[in-house]
């Protein structure tokens, strides 16, 4: 009895093997992220540590795999703010004031004016020609706000605040989160990458 074994046959089905095994399991990854962002949040933040919270769906969006090449596959997000929400940043003016969102609402704004705060900015001051302002602040902010009605000022109703305009560089703390994906989908990785291997093993 004999074996016609061929030793570089064999180890170019197992390179192959292993980068479909790498591929399938980046795959999961990139779906494990979306995933957990879930998604419209109506403006709520998530917590610290937690997959951020999906309001428009750009950032789960952006996810996606490089196919495995020698054993090595790669999962990650082409948008920016993927980084800054893990990693922290500090963002800097660029010349005009940074236009900082107050709440919720200011943000959902922005996000309605295609992510720009000064045309969010904008359509406020169409929307109420007679009641928006912009006060000076400390240092060099300046608040862009809503007066309120005459009768809703003689029932007490304060200045409402939209948007903090500075050139102060904004500071966002690290919030680690990409781990979350590893954490938890580390079951779904490795049923996928062995059934991948399997089927190209056959």
């Amino acid at each position: 009895m004999s074996v016609n074994w061929t030793p570089a046959r064999f180890l170019a089905k197992v390179t192959k093997g292993l980068d479909a095994a790498a591929t399938a399991a980046a795959m999961v990854l990139s779906d494990e992220y979306r995933r957990g962002m879930g998604r419209q949040h109506g403006g709520k933040s998530s917590q610290p540590g937690a997959f951020p919270n999906s309001q428009t769906g750009n950032l789960s969006r952006s996810f996606s795999h490089v196919p495995a090449v020698n054993g090595t596959a790669y999962t990650g997000s082409s948008n920016k703010v993927a980084k800054w929400l893990n990693f922290g940043v500090v963002i800097r003016s660029k010349g005009k004031r940074l236009a900082i969102p107050l709440h919720t609402r200011a943000a959902l704004l922005s996000r309605q004016s295609g992510g720009s705060a000064r045309q969010a900015i904008s359509s406020l001051k169409a929307k109420y020609p007679k009641r928006f302002v912009m006060l000076p602040g400390k240092g060099d902010g300046i608040l862009v706000a809503i007066k309120p009605s005459a009768r809703a000022a003689a029932k007490g109703t304060r200045v409402e605040g939209w948007y903090w305009l500075s050139r102060r560089p904004v500071h966002i703390r690290p919030r680690p989160w990409a781990r979350l994906g590893l954490i938890n989908g580390r079951a779904r990785m490795a049923k996928a990458a062995v059934s991948a291997l399997k089927e190209v093993l056959a």
